[in-house]
């Protein structure tokens, strides 16, 4: 699967639930877009401020176009939406913070996911 297809897909439709579980506005998070290759710290994005008159007004979500699998770009959405958070309040992103966070949404799909394929029959053993 494509980079762009899962932002569309996968991600998109996430953002104004995870805007409002972490307090932001859904107009901060500017763009959500993928980019070729890697940077020199093999990072599998980041998330950039965009910065108007000196003051940040909002972050774009930049996703590594080989993170082509959808669990793992929403993993990476996950962390760079806490580093959003954290731009809006001012503060620099902490890794800690958003590894955490990353980690803790994971789980929560994960399980939510699982519990309803349970419900509707569907889990193998």
């Amino acid at each position: 699967m494509r980079i762009e297809e899962i932002i569309k897909n996968e991600i998109e439709p996430r953002v104004p639930d995870e805007c409002k579980r972490l307090g932001i506005p859904r107009e901060f998070i500017i763009g959500i877009h993928g980019y070729k290759g890697s940077d020199l710290f093999g990072a599998v994005g980041h998330c950039e401020p965009v910065i108007k008159d000196g003051k940040i007004i909002g972050v774009e979500l930049v996703i590594r176009e080989d993170e082509n699998r959808p669990r793992v770009a929403r993993g990476t959405f996950f962390y760079l939406m806490k580093d959003a958070e954290q731009y809006y309040k001012g503060k620099q992103p902490s890794r800690k913070k958003s590894f955490a966070y990353q980690i803790k949404r994971g789980l929560e799909v994960d399980a939510k996911t699982i519990l309803r394929k349970i419900s509707l029959g569907r889990c193998g053993t």
